[in-house]
């Protein structure tokens, strides 16, 4: 008993230190954005550079509500009550269990997003499309003969923050990290409702990939707006997209091991799926979850997962 205990609390520490990462990357992020980013030189005749200063169509507050409160509450109703009843069986501790590596992807996911795009932001140092109409150009300016003009010898700005975010605009930060969100919150609905399981249901295509149509419609209003080129959309979306795969792997199976049903590892085994998903007759049939064969479904198991680590949840729960 005393060494289940101690082996219980080791694992749960183990969590610890990918919340601490988690804090980490928020303070790493934060600091990054506070740094004057690199001025690229630029000429006041670039008509890409031209535009006006808009307001955002989506601002900080509503991306952050969309890419990532929004996808934590549907990842908590559906662990916490959609599988209350698609799984009887699976006790409360389980799902509490299935909504932490839920978030802590999410986390991940989105903390991780931030500060890679911050840092290559201020490494880069491109301009935005609005970059001449934040600059505030002296009177009478013009390109040295031959050269570019610089921040220092044509800007009178006095806002310095709005100069320093003018030459932030590669790669788009809503862009990645509206995908960082929302693709994580595609592949986890993806992974629950089996999307590759080769039965050809388009409603699950179809839900898997509305979060995705949401990130791409976010990443489009940004050039839009004139905050960004198309490559910084473009590279800000493959980045988000990228990492909320490495996020999602590291707690989940891939969509195509559609027997774990999109399931996370269990504590610390890295690979196994505990085999207490037994579904309900009604969600058996609306999901598909009645192709299990009939072995799996008496061992409690999902097809072909019956892998577990010996002790470690029964000690946890």
């Amino acid at each position: 008993m005393a060494r289940k205990t101690v082996m219980r609390w080791r694992l749960y520490a183990s969590y610890f230190f990918d919340y601490a990462i988690i804090v980490v990357l928020i303070v790493a992020s934060g600091v990054i954005g506070l740094l004057e980013p690199h001025y690229s030189a630029f000429s006041l005749e670039d008509k890409s550079l031209q535009y006006p200063l808009l307001e955002q169509t989506v601002t900080s507050g509503t991306l952050a509500a969309v890419a990532l409160i929004a996808p934590a509450a549907i990842m908590a109703a559906w662990t916490l009550l959609l599988d209350k009843y698609l799984y009887p069986n699976v006790p409360a501790q389980r799902r509490l269990w299935e909504l932490n590596c839920a978030l802590l992807g999410l986390g991940l996911s989105i903390m991780l997003t931030l500060l890679i795009t911050s840092s290559i932001k201020n490494i880069v140092g491109r301009p935005r499309p609005d970059a001449i109409a934040r600059c505030m150009p002296r009177a009478g300016a013009t390109d040295p003969p031959f050269m570019l003009s610089t921040v220092a010898d044509v800007c009178t700005n006095p806002d310095k923050a709005v100069v320093m975010e003018g030459w932030r605009s590669f790669p788009s930060g809503h862009s990645s990290t509206a995908f960082a969100g929302l693709a994580y919150l595609a592949f986890f609905l993806g992974g629950r409702v089996r999307v590759l399981d080769n039965r050809g249901e388009v409603w699950k295509a179809a839900l898997t990939l509305a979060p995705l149509l949401l990130a791409v419609v976010i990443a489009c209003t940004r050039i839009m707006d004139k905050w960004h080129h198309g490559t910084d959309v473009l590279a800000g979306s493959l980045l988000g997209l990228a990492t909320a795969w490495v996020a999602y792997r590291q707690y989940y199976p891939s969509l195509a091991d559609v027997d774990k049903a999109g399931r996370a590892w269990d504590l610390r085994s890295w690979g196994s799926v505990r085999a207490d998903y037994v579904p309900s007759s009604a969600a058996s049939s609306m999901l598909g979850y009645d192709q299990l064969d009939e072995e799996a479904q008496v061992e409690g198991s999902y097809a072909g997962s019956r892998r577990r680590t010996p002790g470690l949840l029964d000690g946890a729960e």
